[in-house]
């Protein structure tokens, strides 16, 4: 078992939080071309990439998020509670001297500076432990209606589904769950080169929520 670190933006650490997200899509790099998906049954921690271009050839690649049964903790936007007084990033920081920005409104979080970024949070900082349950892999296109709403969507009264975002106003509503992840996904991989008209390749990660603080 193997612990890994994961970067998750506020609003899904908040469906994390609130058990509604349950899987997480990243990106494969480098993108296979031309290839069919199998599994390698001698080693499951490895998938083989079956690829057709002037030869048949195979090449295994090993998911970097873990296997099932390993551990994610989760990477989050977070800064020192101000009461804490100063504190390195190297230094232990007790979990109740933390405040975490996925935990505020959109106005308290403008008031409240210095924020880290997720990149640079240390593990003794994390909240969050995830389970790995099952990977597997597919086009991002390839995402069914139910695993979108996995992906940390809500259905409101009247039967759009959005993601809980600090700021109303920034909510994106819509009848089919699988539209709505698309533009999440585009705000986050459009300007990487990835975006959901690319139809890149993804490490899907299902996942179950072990311990919160």
């Amino acid at each position: 078992m193997k612990e890994t670190p994961l970067l998750f933006k506020a609003e899904m650490v908040k469906a994390l939080l609130a058990g509604m997200k349950t899987q997480t899509r990243r990106i494969i790099k480098p993108q296979p071309t031309g290839w069919k998906q199998c599994q390698n049954f001698f080693e499951p921690y490895y998938w083989a990439w079956c690829v057709k271009n002037d030869q048949d050839w195979s090449q295994e690649r090993k998911c970097p998020y873990g296997w099932i049964g390993d551990h994610i903790w989760v990477k989050e936007t977070w800064q020192p509670h101000p009461e804490a007084g100063s504190k390195d990033d190297d230094i232990f920081i007790p979990s109740n001297a933390i405040v975490y920005a996925a935990d505020l409104s959109a106005e308290d979080f403008k008031l409240s500076r210095p924020w880290k970024s997720s990149m640079f949070m240390p593990r003794v900082a994390s909240r969050i432990m995830l389970e790995i349950i099952d990977i597997r892999v597919q086009c991002v296109q390839k995402i069914s209606e139910s695993d979108a709403i996995a992906e940390g969507l809500q259905i409101d009264n009247e039967g759009y589904y959005f993601v809980d975002t600090r700021a109303p106003q920034d909510r994106h509503y819509g009848k089919s769950a699988k539209k709505v992840y698309s533009v999440l996904w585009d705000e986050i991989n459009f300007g990487r080169g990835y975006g959901w008209d690319f139809n890149p390749w993804v490490w899907v990660i299902e996942f179950k929520l072990m311990e919160k603080i």
